[in-house]
């Protein structure tokens, strides 16, 4: 039942730190570099790395295109060594508040925390309106298990980028983890009321009708989860279990093992936050 959102910031435009538009050179692996599906994108990056025709910010972005793409492969290390070149290579600082958020965010997914707090609070520091470092910051708070941390950054964020369901589950999440239950329900209401059947947030609404022994009304959202998104091991798992508090045995043993064949570890990430069958 892990809340991976450390990747959506791969998503998110650099703030002006690597645009496809800055760069000017007619290398044709620069589209692939900056456009193509990850294998593409890594392999003419690289290209253009080892051609040895750019220089400055504009190997850099080569750097940072393929790290983007070490990163959606869950390559982090690689990613990680790559936006360390690009920011080496990155002469203003100003522009650099997207590469430390980057960088953080990977350092996060290899749960090197320290390192992963120290290169957010940088972008932070270089840009205070960046909601997504935010985010990032408080999902690290959340995974060393500081949730009033947590909680204070995703405050900022929704500050920052307010209605947003991403952000809203983000704290929903948390707030749950920390039996703040009334506030956690608040924020799941507000995320699906911005967009609605959203899966992420009815899983998380589910953790907290599970919590308040409210078992039909969780088993309800984790289905309207599995009914959009079968493949959700979470929403699949929180299925059963609300299933076996039902008393529908055979119902929720099903769906536990559906659940651990599309994540082994799912009852280990549930039994985390105080849920077992």
């Amino acid at each position: 039942m892990t809340k991976s959102l450390w990747i959506a910031v791969v998503a998110v435009a650099l703030s002006g730190t690597c645009h496809a538009a800055d760069v000017q050179t007619p290398d044709p692996h620069w589209s692939d570099c900056v456009f193509a599906p990850t294998a593409t994108t890594a392999d003419s990056c690289n290209a253009i790395i080892q051609g040895g025709q750019e220089t400055g910010v504009t190997l850099a972005k080569a750097y940072f295109y393929r790290g983007h793409a070490y990163d959606l492969g869950s390559k982090y290390d690689l990613a990680i060594a790559d936006y360390t070149q690009a920011l080496q290579l990155n002469p203003d600082p100003s522009r650099s508040a997207g590469l430390f958020e980057y960088r953080g965010a990977a350092y996060a997914n290899e749960k090197d925390y320290s390192h992963a707090l120290t290169d957010l609070d940088r972008s932070i520091q270089l840009n205070t309106q960046s909601a997504i470092s935010y985010l990032v910051r408080g999902q690290t708070h959340e995974a060393m298990k500081d949730y009033n941390g947590a909680l204070a950054d995703f405050d900022r964020a929704i500050a920052l980028n307010p209605g947003d369901a991403e952000y809203l589950n983000a704290r929903c999440w948390v707030r749950a983890l920390a039996e703040q239950l009334d506030g956690a329900r608040a924020d799941c209401d507000a995320a699906l009321a911005a967009k609605p059947g959203y899966e992420p947030a009815l899983d998380s609404r589910g953790l907290i009708n599970l919590k308040l022994g409210r078992f039909q009304d969780a088993w309800n959202d984790y289905d309207a989860a599995v009914r959009t998104s079968p493949n959700g091991a979470s929403w699949r798992y929180g299925r059963g279990i609300a299933a076996l508090r039902l008393g529908r045995t055979a119902e929720g043993q099903a769906d536990l093992a559906a659940a651990a064949k599309l994540y082994p570890n799912i009852a280990e990430s549930y039994a985390g936050n105080g849920i077992a069958p």
